[in-house]
């Protein structure tokens, strides 16, 4: 009869799993991203009712399982507590199947607060792809916030379930638990791959995205100077986006968009050359036309690699001549009516052309 009875007087019994305890066993830097290491166990409560003297025995925040490596899905496992009061563990359901999410939030610099990193499971290895920390450089970049080293937060919780329990951290040097995780990467390993993650960031991620936020020149030299994969990405983009300024710009807007675009020139196709030709024919002819001949030497000088051999020498002969013909007269005039800085404009802009003999005696009547 006793030995019926003890089933009786261990016979409510209620287990469950109410968070998990994490901790951080490695952190290592590649040129992929951030390798983290993590080790998890389950954290119940449960209650203990005696059918026989109807006592009930309750206690939260039990440790339930041993130690295991963090992995996407949870492995099958038996939930087994050690209470206090009792002289045996208390054997619990078997569990499996949870699935875990992870991701790292951005806290530093200011610019990337809130930024936030989706973690993915290699095995029992938790992954921070490097072309998303690269992503998150690049816009501390582009809006100007040094960022020398990046602090992230390491945050946890299971998935498919209805309720869903969450990862609490062991730090060091705290008892208590944290909610998330403070993964600061160490400031001197962290620059010999922060430049193969922003690469890595450019190459693949749409330049639409990165012109939202910067200025083209910005973003060309910036490519250019990162690596050559990034070049070959954003260089294609910010040429056909400088094509689509030049179809109305001003001789002098054209300039600044040929400027911006000059590291990724190498980039540039038909379109950007096509658009160079009809913005340099229609405002050469403009320029020739009214006497402007400083636009019309400066179209020729800027645009000749897009306009061609045969066009630049045709255009720099007929503003040459036109320069001969006109300009000491104009400059003539100038000084005779007192138009000096007019005059010296003049001399500044055309002496090259005109030779060492013009130059040396406009030189002696501007004195």
């Amino acid at each position: 009869m006793l030995l019926l009875l003890i089933p009786l007087a261990d016979a409510g019994r209620d287990v469950s799993v109410t968070w998990q305890e994490a901790r951080v066993e490695d952190v290592q830097l590649a040129a992929h991203g951030v390798e983290v290491i993590v080790e998890v166990r389950d954290i119940c409560s449960f209650e203990i009712q005696n059918l026989w003297y109807f006592e009930l025995y309750s206690e939260s925040d039990r440790p339930c399982s041993d130690w295991r490596p963090l992995t996407a899905e949870e492995p099958e496992r038996r939930l087994m507590a050690e209470p206090a009061r009792t002289a045996r563990p208390i054997r619990g359901p078997v569990v499996a199947g949870q699935r875990h999410s992870m991701t790292a939030t951005v806290t530093t610099p200011a610019a990337l607060a809130g930024s936030t990193v989706e973690a993915r499971f290699e095995s029992a290895t938790l992954v921070l792809d490097g072309q998303d920390l690269g992503a998150a450089l690049v816009l501390a970049d582009l809006q100007r916030e040094d960022a020398p080293s990046l602090s992230l937060a390491l945050d946890g919780r299971m998935v498919d379930e209805p309720d869903a329990v969450g990862l609490r951290w062991q730090v060091s040097n705290r008892k208590e638990l944290v909610d998330a995780y403070a993964l600061s990467l160490d400031a001197q390993a962290f620059p010999l791959v922060a430049e193969e993650w922003r690469c890595a960031a450019l190459s693949a991620i749409e330049p639409s995205e990165y012109l939202i936020l910067s200025e083209p020149g910005l973003l060309a030299g910036y490519a250019v100077a990162t690596c050559d994969d990034a070049a070959k990405a954003q260089g294609p983009a910010l040429c056909t986006a400088a094509a689509g300024e030049l179809t109305n710009a001003t001789v002098v807007a054209a300039e600044a968009t040929r400027a911006w675009v000059e590291p990724v020139l190498d980039r540039c196709g038909a379109d950007f050359t096509n658009a160079a030709r009809a913005h340099v024919t229609r405002h050469y002819a403009v320029a020739i036309g009214r006497g402007d001949l400083g636009d019309a030497a400066r179209l020729v000088e800027i645009w000749a690699a897009e306009m061609g051999e045969e066009w630049t020498a045709e255009a720099t002969t007929q503003v040459d001549g036109l320069i001969r013909d006109q300009i000491p007269a104009r400059f003539d005039w100038a000084l005779r009516n007192g138009a000096t800085a007019q005059a010296q404009e003049l001399f500044d802009t055309y002496a090259g052309v005109l030779g060492p003999e013009w130059t040396a005696k406009a030189e002696e009547r501007l004195k």
